[in-house]
């Protein structure tokens, strides 16, 4: 029986709940990546998956115990297209575990995301993901987490790993395709849209604010470097060029050791949100998808137009984070050993960036419905 339509009543029927993650290997040298990895799968199964199944009397299936060695066999495969949940644990992009999730993306199957704080590659898609720190507090805050999300699902359903109308576009159809069309469910998608658009306006309207903060750390980091470079000119004049140049170096380490921390840190807040938004603006997408055109209400075409101007914006910066960053590499690589952590973070933060602004190129692009036809 499928459970992703939601019931309190958990011990009626038996839900089957597929742990995928790193495993690592047991028989590994002592102190080598692959027996850490080992050891964290079986650490974050003990101390947050299975305590969350047994309190829901929900059947934990180890995909360990099916194939060993991320080898995919038949009886996995089976799972990971029909077991009624899984959890996918993201911590160091696995190449089994995304292939797995990949599955259940296009199965249309619920799937929860897990990940390490750090170590969740960014170009996955963009759905939630619960991030943990794996210390003790970590691991009980990520369980609660996990906790409130399979309770909410058995509740009122699980979604699917996809919006339905993309999995719509992305599968053939007919032929009993695994995502069948959403009828027009006769006025009742039209409410879930608003709501979703309503969300998005709050959503939109606190991505701005984070690209505000992103724009000023980055004037700031470059005004500093602009000094940098005043100060190296008037000590050279002097004829003192290493004096020059050591002390350009330092004028400049001192004015971006706070703005370089406050900007990873906002790179990692904006690039979430825009995660966040993007899942909601194809759920939108989907809905409008099952709505006819002169159904829809206003508000649907003004949110269009509002997600349009966001999109351009961001396609915009992007362009002046990537030429920040093509400056920020020569003006930290010059500082050596000094400059090196600094350059790391700010790469990092560039790098976090560009990849979430690219999702405004998609925004662009979105369509409700008919070909051409953009919101």
């Amino acid at each position: 029986m499928d459970r992703t339509r939601g019931s309190t009543d958990l011990h009626s029927t038996r839900v089957r709940c597929l742990m995928i993650g790193p495993i690592g290997n047991s028989l590994a040298p002592s102190g080598s990546s692959a027996l850490k990895a080992y050891e964290n799968y079986l650490t974050t199964l003990e101390k947050v998956v299975d305590p969350v199944c047994r309190k829901y009397g929900i059947e934990p299936v180890r995909a360990d115990q099916i194939a060993h060695s991320g080898a995919i066999t038949d009886e996995l495969l089976e799972h990971l297209v029909r077991d009624e949940i899984a959890i996918a644990d993201l911590s160091g992009g696995d190449p089994s575990v995304i292939y797995g999730l990949a599955l259940r993306h296009l199965a249309g199957r619920p799937t929860i995301q897990i990940g390490e704080h750090g170590r969740v590659p960014f170009d996955l898609p963009s759905i939630r993901t619960l991030k943990f720190k794996r210390t003790e507090a970590g691991l009980v805050d990520v369980r609660k987490d996990l906790e409130r999300v399979v309770a909410g699902g058995l509740t009122d359903s699980f979604s699917g790993a996809l919006p339905p109308g993309i999995l719509r576009k992305l599968l053939p159809s007919g032929g009993g395709g695994a995502v069948p069309p959403a009828p027009y469910d006769d006025g009742l998608a039209e409410p879930r849209i608003l709501d979703q658009i309503s969300k998005l306006d709050d959503q939109l309207r606190s991505l701005l604010v984070d690209m505000d903060a992103v724009t000023t750390l980055i004037e700031t980091i470059g005004k500093a470097a602009d000094t940098a470079d005043e100060v190296e000119r008037r000590i050279a004049r002097s004829g003192d060029p290493v004096g020059a140049k050591a002390a350009a170096l330092g004028s400049f380490g001192r004015a971006v050791s706070s703005p370089v921390v406050e900007l990873e840190a906002a790179a990692e807040r904006f690039a979430e949100s825009v995660a966040g938004i993007d899942l909601r603006v194809r759920t939108v997408v989907s809905l409008a998808d099952a709505v006819p055109k002169d159904k829809r209400a206003p508000e649907v075409r003004r949110f269009g137009e509002e997600l349009n101007g966001m999109a351009v914006r961001m396609r915009k910066g992007s362009a002046k984070v990537e030429e920040f960053g093509s400056a920020a590499d020569h003006r930290f690589g010059a500082g050596g050993k000094k400059l090196r952590g600094p350059g790391r973070s700010v790469s990092a933060a560039v790098h976090q960036l560009t990849a979430a602004m690219a999702y405004g190129r998609a925004w662009e692009q979105m369509a409700f419905g008919d070909e051409g036809d953009h919101p």
